[in-house]
C-alpha cells in the first residue's frame, strides 16, 4: 500500500542528518498532516508520521506554537477510539519527553490550554476522562508554573472534586490523587 511506503519514507527522511531541517523549511507538511489525521481513510498513516515528529524537540516546538496542538485535543475529545487513542499517545509523548518546551507553551498559552483541557474532563466518554485525569496529574506534579495556576482555581477545584461521584472507582482514584495536590496547597 502506497500509505505505509510514504510513513516509511518520512521515518528515513527524519532519521537522515537533513530530515528535520527540511520539515522545519516546509511547516506546511507539517500541518498537512494533523489536518489530514481528522481523515478517516488515513488516521493511522497520519497518526504514525506525527509519532515519528513528536521525537524531535525542533518538530515539537512547531506543533506546540501552532494550531496543530489542540487538533490533537480536539480529535482526543470528538473522534472515534482509534483516533482518541493514537492523539493521548502523541499528547503523552509530548508532555513526557519534551518538558522544557512544555513548560514554556503552558506558560505563555496557559488560558487556552486549559480551556481546551477542561473541556476533555467534561466529556461523556469514560477512556476520554480516565486518560485526562491520569496526564493532568502528571502535567500538575512536573509542571510548577501550570500547578500554580490550576491549583489556584476555585473551579477546578469543584470540577475534580465532582469525579468523586462518578460510578467509576478508577476515575475516583484519578481525581484523589488531583484533589489531595489541591488540599496539600491549602494547607500551606
Amino acid at each position: 500500500d502506497i500509505k505505509i511506503y510514504v510513513v516509511k519514507m518520512i521515518s528515513y527522511v527524519l532519521y537522515t542528518n537533513d530530515g528535520v531541517y527540511f520539515f522545519l523549511q516546509h511547516q506546511f507538511i507539517i500541518e498537512e498532516i494533523f489536518y489530514q489525521f481528522r481523515e478517516d481513510n488515513i488516521t493511522l498513516n497520519s497518526g504514525h508520521i506525527i509519532q515519528e515528529f513528536v521525537k524531535y524537540e525542533d518538530i515539537v516546538h512547531i506543533i506546540l506554537f501552532t494550531p496543530s496542538v489542540y487538533l490533537l485535543f480536539i480529535i482526543i475529545r470528538d473522534d472515534t477510539v482509534e483516533k482518541s487513542a493514537l492523539s493521548f499517545e502523541i499528547v503523552n509523548t509530548i508532555f513526557q519527553e519534551h518538558e522544557y518546551m512544555v513548560d514554556y507553551f503552558l506558560q505563555y498559552n496557559y488560558d487556552r490550554f486549559i480551556e481546551m483541557y477542561l473541556s476533555l474532563l467534561k466529556s461523556k466518554n469514560y477512556i476520554v476522562v480516565r486518560k485526562s485525569l491520569d496526564l493532568l496529574y502528571y502535567i500538575l506534579t512536573h509542571y510548577k508554573y501550570f500547578n500554580e495556576r490550576f491549583i489556584q482555581s476555585i473551579d477546578n477545584m469543584k470540577l475534580i472534586a465532582s469525579f468523586q461521584n462518578n460510578p467509576s472507582e478508577k476515575i475516583q482514584v484519578s481525581a484523589y490523587k488531583i484533589y489531595d495536590l489541591f488540599v496539600k496547597k491549602f494547607d500551606e
